[in-house]
């Protein structure tokens, strides 16, 4: 039931808003949703309040029409219209600050800002593993445990990597490592050899994923391959040998198996063939 709230005087002459009862009374309807009237009495802001109560004699209370509008930024809305979506994504933009990290990376590697929705939907893209997807945002956000970041806040552990004794920075620990550097380089020469395709990886591209404005499915196997290999590359910290090429392939070739499967049973076999079907067959 719609209730016309400004044709009726809502107030005692003491300055205190109808109660339910004696609102049904004075405007002649039978309207028993308690909660509802009390929820509308409540969202009415207090200095809205504070101005009905204090009326003096000739004040005069515009009343409401047909076309109510609101302005956010330089767009009108109706306010019959609005929903809660554009109100949302407003205000949503009009507190929006810039993420610490992304400000960091973009200082380091100059990214524009345009690109970073692609860079963080590339992990959701190109694979669905949530481990994997999970250790690239504590990267792109810088919370990924090297030992720079966990010395911080542990004065037991070493800010140094334990292989080469440098800073144990996140660019350090996925590709400046000289260990590193070299599966890197083996992980290039695979790619080429199976490919025919001429790849250098730089930094950014390790950090980030390679970008991919065409979708192109070759490149979304890439960046499936290197945060696999970045995945591969914390396992072998964590068991603190070197990384091998041959033992992530072996690797890789048992996850792109439970892919297939996975790809098999929800009918996406041709989407597997199209992004895997070069690394299975030479695998």
């Amino acid at each position: 039931m719609e209730i016309e709230w400004y044709n009726a005087d809502m107030l005692h002459h003491n300055g205190q808003f109808l109660n339910l009862q004696q609102f049904q009374q004075k405007l002649g309807i039978q309207y028993n949703n308690f909660t509802e009237f009390y929820g509308v009495l409540a969202a009415i802001p207090k200095h809205w309040k504070d101005l009905l109560k204090e009326k003096k004699p000739g004040m005069h209370i515009v009343e409401a029409t047909d076309d109510v509008t609101i302005l956010l930024g330089n767009i009108k809305l109706n306010l019959e219209t609005a929903n809660n979506k554009q109100l949302y994504t407003h205000f949503l933009k009009k507190f929006k600050e810039t993420p610490t990290a992304v400000a960091k990376w973009s200082e380091l590697y100059n990214i524009e800002e345009g690109d970073w929705v692609e860079i963080f939907r590339n992990a959701f893209k190109v694979c669905r593993e949530t481990k994997l997807q999970s250790l690239q945002y504590k990267i792109l956000h810088r919370i990924f445990p090297c030992n720079v970041y966990v010395s911080r806040w542990n004065s037991t552990v070493s800010e140094h990597c334990p292989h080469c004794q440098m800073a144990d920075t996140l660019e350090h620990y996925f590709y400046h490592c000289e260990s590193i550097r070299f599966f890197w380089s083996a992980f290039t020469r695979w790619w080429c050899c199976i490919t025919g395709i001429n790849l250098t990886l730089s930094e950014v591209d390790i950090i980030f994923g390679g970008a991919n404005e065409n979708n192109d499915e070759l490149c979304n196997a890439l960046n499936f391959c290197i945060l696999f290999g970045k995945s591969y590359i914390v396992r072998c910290r964590y068991r603190d040998h070197k990384c091998s090429l041959i033992e992530f392939l072996r690797l890789l070739k048992d996850r792109l198996e439970i892919e297939a499967y996975i790809c098999k049973i929800n009918n996406q076999q041709a989407l597997f063939e199209n992004r895997f079907g070069i690394i299975v067959e030479n695998s």
